[in-house]
C-alpha cells in the first residue's frame, strides 16, 4: 500500500509539473488530500503527511514554499512561452490603474493560442516573479502600485498627520476602487 501511494504522489507531481512547466511549486497538501481522496479521513491524512515526509527523505520530492514538487523538477521557460509572458505582462501594465477583467484577459490570451489553464499559470508565473501585485483576487502591474506607492509616501512625507481614501484617491487620480 504504501508504494501504491507513494507512487499515486509521484505521478501527481509529474503530471502538475508537465501542465505548469514555469512554475516552481507543485501541489499543496490539501490538494494532494483531494487527489487522493484523504480530505475526509483523518486517518489518511495524517498517513499522507508522513508518507510525504518518507518520499522526501528518499530524495524524490521537495518542499517548495507550501508545495511538493518532485526533486528533479526545474523551471522550463521556452522561447514562445518568453514572448506568451512579456505579452501578457505588457496587456496588464497597459491596462494602468484600471483592474482588467478576467474575460477581456481570456479573450485576448485565446486569440493569442493561450488557453484558459496556461493563462493562469502565466498569471501565477508573473506574480510569483514581481511582476503583478495580487489582492482579493484583482491585479495589477507592480509598476502601477509602486508609483502609488511612491505619491503617497512623497504625499505622507508632506502631510503630518496623513491623508484619507478621498485624498488618496485624488492623488493618484482614481476614483473608482483599485486593489
Amino acid at each position: 500500500m504504501h508504494l501504491n501511494f507513494q507512487s499515486k504522489i509521484l505521478d501527481e507531481l509529474e503530471q502538475w509539473h508537465r501542465k505548469n512547466p514555469i512554475l516552481e511549486e507543485g501541489l499543496e497538501l490539501k490538494e494532494l488530500y483531494g487527489k487522493l481522496g484523504f480530505e475526509k479521513n483523518e486517518a489518511a491524512r495524517l498517513y499522507l503527511v508522513r508518507l510525504l515526509d518518507i518520499v522526501q527523505h528518499e530524495g524524490k520530492i521537495k518542499k517548495v514554499g507550501n508545495s511538493w514538487a518532485l526533486s528533479e523538477h526545474t523551471v522550463k521557460i521556452d522561447p514562445k512561452t518568453s514572448e506568451q509572458l512579456d505579452w501578457l505582462e505588457q496587456l496588464i501594465r497597459n491596462y494602468g490603474m484600471e483592474n482588467p477583467l478576467e474575460s477581456e484577459i481570456e479573450e485576448k490570451a485565446i486569440s493569442n493560442k493561450i488557453t484558459k489553464d496556461r493563462l493562469k499559470m502565466m498569471l501565477k508565473y508573473l506574480g510569483r516573479q514581481k511582476k503583478l501585485v495580487f489582492f482579493e483576487g484583482e491585479y495589477l502591474h507592480h509598476s502601477v502600485v509602486a508609483k502609488c506607492r511612491s505619491l503617497l509616501l512623497a504625499e505622507l512625507n508632506r502631510k503630518e498627520n496623513g491623508i484619507n481614501e478621498k485624498e488618496f484617491r485624488v492623488l493618484i487620480n482614481k476614483t473608482k476602487k483599485i486593489v
